[in-house]
């Protein structure tokens, strides 16, 4: 098994995208094969923060969480910021899952390289905003975790689980795969790797619930040039996930209105996604939230585990 350490690239610009079409019952649903394309909606973000993680809580309001501002975003009508106090010197936030009421888990990655593990931190809500309350050590394989910039990318919970994405690729029986750390409601942790759809497309986000099968999700899979929503199961046995493409968004990436999606949830009205407007010091126009007004539904379960 090799790992890839090409750099991670976003698309042009940044933006917000909602899809719209009710994922009623936590289904994804139908849709004729006509090409769906993201169109504004509404909701300048403020400061151009460059966002790097998404989630919703049980009312369906999103929350985000940007890179290197100590600090959570809401948005309810208009964006509402809430300082984030006690996150260790040296750690981005890179993704973001809603645990509970007033309670987070945030994923983060280091430029550390040899480091022997990443972490995720829980956070509580507190009169002044969040605080960290808990970190815990995410064990991905050794060669994964020592890898500069590529920490925990993706982070969602369903049904007391907690599902985590590396930035990392691997190449396993000539097939890249993307690494994923699952820790049971127990504690225990599983170690997955899931099948990528592209020769350069990493996880960037993710989005996942309990479902008959163990636990049912989405990954975004994005590089230069890549766009690609994912639709996984994870079941009680098995280590490799092949997950279907849902949607294929590579044009669109690769225009001039194209984004670098870097989070994705499930809302009330359709499927949020999240994008970083800033790249290597380069600061584009401020991000917006977008609708796709009809979402493509998977062709059939993905194949799971085996």
């Amino acid at each position: 098994m090799t790992v890839s350490t090409t750099p991670e690239g976003p698309g042009r610009g940044g933006s917000w995208l909602v899809v719209g079409g009710l994922l009623a019952a936590f289904a994804l649903p139908a849709r004729s094969p006509a090409i769906s394309t993201p169109a504004p909606f509404a909701a300048q973000i403020p400061a151009g923060q460059a966002l790097s993680g998404l989630t919703t809580d049980d009312r369906g309001q999103p929350w985000a969480v940007p890179e290197h501002d100590r600090q959570l975003w809401s948005f309810g009508g208009r964006w509402q910021a809430h300082p984030l106090d006690g996150m260790p010197e040296g750690l981005e936030a890179e993704a973001i899952a809603w645990l509970a009421p007033g309670r987070f888990a945030v994923g983060t990655e280091a430029e550390t390289s040899g480091r022997s593990h990443d972490l995720i931190l829980e956070v509580a809500e507190v009169a002044d905003g969040f605080r960290v309350v808990r970190a815990e050590r995410v064990p991905f394989p050794p060669h994964v975790a020592g890898i500069p910039d590529a920490g925990v990318e993706g982070l969602c919970a369903a049904g007391g689980a907690l599902v985590a994405a590396s930035e990392a690729v691997s190449t396993d029986s000539g097939a890249r795969v993307a690494h994923l750390a699952v820790r049971a409601p127990s504690g225990t942790w599983r170690h997955h790797t899931l099948n990528l759809s592209s020769p350069t497309g990493k996880i960037s986000g993710l989005d996942c619930w309990p479902s008959r099968a163990g636990i049912e999700g989405l990954a975004i899979e994005r590089h230069f040039g890549v766009t690609r929503v994912l639709h996984w199961v994870l079941g009680p046995g098995g280590s490799r996930v092949s997950p279907r493409v849902i949607e294929r968004w590579d044009d669109w990436v690769a225009g001039p209105g194209g984004a670098n999606l870097e989070g994705i949830a499930r809302g009330p009205d359709g499927l949020l996604l999240a994008a970083d407007d800033r790249y290597r010091g380069q600061t584009s126009p401020a991000a917006v939230l977008w609708r796709v007004a009809n979402p493509r539904a998977p062709a059939g379960a993905p194949d799971g585990d085996h």
